[in-house]
């Protein structure tokens, strides 16, 4: 009976040991060693790349700043490069356990950005955007409100771009699952190319062209001029 009980609590010991030890061991990761906020003093760029797991705010101000707060460890390792017009912003090197690092990015211009991985970013609105081009891929999550003449999105993956104000041209190319959520943006005229399962809802005044597929859906209000054409499971539905 003795061995038969030992027999039988060996394995449940082992997986409950074996269970606290890699809570014990998960918690020590996340651990944040010490939190800071810096300063960086890139200027020059009318664009914006980032991803990885950033928050970022950007805003419009007479002169550019840059704070990051997060991690000591993670700042240790953030890197901020200008190529022409565009800054990047990156890590030097892959951590599996990194923490969330938030961005406030100030500058005078803006013409575009670009957002990956599981950024989730908040733009605000400029002043004088006549042309905006926005790019959002992987997981990532956008919102921006913009008095701009025309609007130039590309969007994939899993993506969600939330957007504002008012457009006198919408073009977007969008896949994956995708969602491009703009009934609060009052457009003049749209053209969207929508596929792989991805979703817009859009509101639109003049004009609405369209090419929907593979289960894709357009959900557009308003009573525009239409030219839409639909296969493989695509649909374009009027609210």
């Amino acid at each position: 009976m003795k061995t038969q009980l030992k027999k039988t609590l060996n394995p449940m010991a082992f997986m409950l040991l074996a269970a606290l030890t890699y809570t014990s061991c998960d918690s020590q990761q996340r651990v944040c060693p010490g939190s800071e906020t810096r300063a960086y003093n890139e200027s020059g760029f009318t664009r914006v790349d980032a991803g990885e797991n950033f928050k970022v705010t950007i805003r419009q101000d007479n002169a550019f700043s840059i704070q990051a707060e997060g991690c000591t460890n993670d700042l240790d390792d953030l890197v901020f490069d200008v190529d022409g017009d565009e800054l990047t912003i990156r890590y030097r090197r892959w951590d599996k356990n990194r923490h969330l690092v938030e961005l406030d990015i100030a500058m005078p211009q803006l013409k575009g950005f670009s957002f990956s991985g599981a950024a989730k970013a908040t733009v605000m609105s400029f002043d004088d955007t006549p042309f905006i081009d926005a790019e959002l891929s992987g997981a990532s999550e956008a919102t921006f409100n913009g008095q701009m003449e025309q609007i130039d999105i590309e969007m994939s993956g899993a993506a969600d771009f939330e957007l504002g104000g008012t457009a006198a041209k919408l073009d977007a190319n969008i896949s994956g699952s995708s969602r491009l959520r703009a009934y609060p943006c009052q457009v003049q005229a749209a053209d969207i190319d929508a596929s792989g399962g991805s979703k817009a809802w859009i509101t639109v005044d003049d004009f609405l062209k369209a090419d929907i597929s593979g289960g894709s859906r357009i959900y557009y209000r308003g009573n525009p001029g239409t030219d839409i054409h639909e296969s493989g499971g695509g649909k374009a539905v009027r609210e």
